[in-house]
């Protein structure tokens, strides 16, 4: 046959062919031609970006799940370059884990990866986009003072350090009160009368403050 199928061939082969012309009187002089089989260039026909979605605290990682590469024995890996909305995230080194620093919220995060055999690059493949989501506010630290209260003492909720929020939103702080771990309905400010929230001697009263 004058072709061999690709499949037959492995990269780094020296494939000779000789051929010979024949007038039907007899043949002529053989000529002949060498070809090393060369690399191919890997692919990569689906690529993963984890986790799926996060806030700005998230590291995210990009990966290759469709691997393809005509020579078998080549050892895959690649490379990763991040932007979200057109606009480039990060430093751009080729790294396929992106920092939490990196991130904002409102960002819709795509992973361009490019396979590599370490001879020759493939064509980027893209991810599909993933949303860096709202992330909550810290739990304030906080403290109820006087430490030991009667039925006519004031409590006062104090905060000793404040919450944070990374998307550097506007914090808001929800008050409970609490007798022996129920709930007083109708008291939601930083200070109440103990007697007011119903308990009597030897109670534990807690507050609770939430950030939103």
């Amino acid at each position: 046959s004058s072709k061999v199928p690709a499949s037959f061939t492995r990269k780094g082969e020296v494939w000779e062919v000789t051929a010979r012309a024949d007038d039907g009187y007899g043949p002529g002089p053989a000529a002949s031609a060498t070809v090393t089989v060369g690399n191919a260039a890997p692919s990569c026909d689906g690529v993963l970006v984890l986790p799926s979605s996060g806030g700005a605290l998230t590291p995210f990682d990009c990966s290759c799940t469709a691997w393809s590469d005509p020579d078998e024995a080549d050892t895959p890996s690649w490379t990763c370059l991040w932007s979200s909305q057109g606009e480039p995230v990060g430093p751009q080194d080729g790294s396929c884990e992106l920092d939490a620093a990196f991130t904002e919220r409102g960002m819709k995060l795509v992973c361009s990866l490019i396979p590599s055999d370490g001879d020759a690059e493939g064509l980027p493949t893209a991810s599909e986009p993933v949303s860096v989501l709202n992330t909550p506010p810290t739990a304030p630290v906080i403290a109820i003072s006087p430490g030991a209260a009667t039925a006519a003492t004031e409590l006062t909720c104090d905060v000793i350090q404040a919450s944070s929020d990374v998307d550097e939103d506007t914090v808001e702080y929800t008050i409970a009160w609490r007798v022996d771990g129920d709930i007083v309905e109708g008291f939601t400010g930083p200070k109440v009368a103990a007697g007011l929230l119903g308990g009597s001697k030897g109670d534990e009263i807690t507050g609770e403050m939430s950030a939103s």
